[in-house]
């Protein structure tokens, strides 16, 4: 049987990119071949919840996949029933998720935070001032890396984000992680989808972006990306059904969401995908600028008469 070892990594700073890049054993080959994401987006509280469902190709013995996010993650184990959920809602109709994912010294210059276990994965949640220092334990810990890990997650180390490994089993070269919940703090919410040219498979991506607000998917919050396939409202019913499969507190998902899909052959681009809101344009009316004249015009026409017939 061929071991999965994923490793996601975990950033404090709230506006920045959150990648996922494949680390296969001994240099083999890594491809994602797939993925379906579900991104709930909640402004009041400035809250992402973000669950995915990734699958992987590799003749390696094992593999791991790197991905930074905003803030430390809370993980919870979750089913894929919300996946279904979601799915139904589809016009025409069809696809499954993957997501990332106690205290002591894990080694010099590292420090193991949290460890649980999570739909059957041991997670490991870590902080790390030296990328030598981490990349050596994460060898001495069973994880391989390719040599292009090195340059990848330095900046993450530079501002001393979190790391967080956890290991998954794979048969005959592909392999996929379990639904699992991650909820952190950002002032911009993302899928993430940066993905190195020797990560990228045939497997495309559909997502389910659930929001209150009028979001425009952007390619690094600036480039347009893609217009959703479908859209539908999130009533309370539905709301509280995704809410229960999900492991989310009641009232997670904001009332008058929409869930909008979409779907994306083209999988992994050069920067995540950020859904910035649109700016409220104000259309003026007809007579805009005239409401004053309107009233005065119109107490002007009723005083008079008002007091002819109080002369009467």
């Amino acid at each position: 049987m061929t071991r999965l070892v994923a490793i996601s990594v975990s950033l404090l700073s709230s506006g920045s990119a959150m990648g996922c890049m494949g680390v296969g054993w001994r240099g083999a080959p890594v491809r994602f071949s797939g993925q379906t994401n579900i991104v709930i987006w909640d402004k009041a509280h400035q809250t992402e919840h973000f669950v995915r469902d990734a699958r992987f190709e590799t003749n390696g013995k094992s593999l791991g996949f790197i991905a930074p996010t905003p803030g430390r993650p809370e993980i919870e184990a979750v089913d894929g029933e919300a996946f279904e959920l979601l799915r139904r809602l589809d016009p025409a109709a069809s696809r499954q998720i993957l997501t990332l994912g106690a205290g002591g010294r894990g080694g010099r210059g590292v420090t193991v935070i949290e460890k649980k276990i999570v739909a059957g994965y041991e997670a490991t949640v870590l902080r790390a001032d030296d990328v030598v220092q981490l990349v050596s334990w994460l060898r001495s810990n069973g994880y391989s890396v390719p040599r292009y890990t090195d340059a990848w997650v330095s900046p993450y180390v530079q501002r001393k984000w979190y790391f967080t490994a956890f290991k998954v089993a794979a048969h005959k070269g592909a392999g996929a992680t379990g639904p699992v919940r991650m909820s952190f703090k950002t002032s911009l919410p993302f899928n993430p989808y940066s993905v190195p040219t020797e990560n990228r498979g045939r497997g495309g991506l559909e997502l389910y972006y659930i929001s209150p607000t009028a979001d425009k998917a952007k390619i690094g919050g600036t480039k347009p990306w893609l217009d959703s396939r479908w859209s539908d409202f999130i009533g309370d019913p539905l709301a509280e059904k995704l809410e229960a499969s999900l492991k989310l507190p009641k009232g997670s998902i904001p009332k008058g969401s929409f869930v909008n899909c979409y779907r994306d052959t083209n999988f992994g681009r050069n920067d995540d995908v950020y859904f910035v809101e649109k700016p409220r344009k104000i259309v003026p009316t007809k007579f805009g600028g005239l409401a004053g004249v309107t009233a005065l015009g119109l107490c002007a026409l009723v005083c008079p008469m008002w007091r002819r017939a109080k002369r009467r």
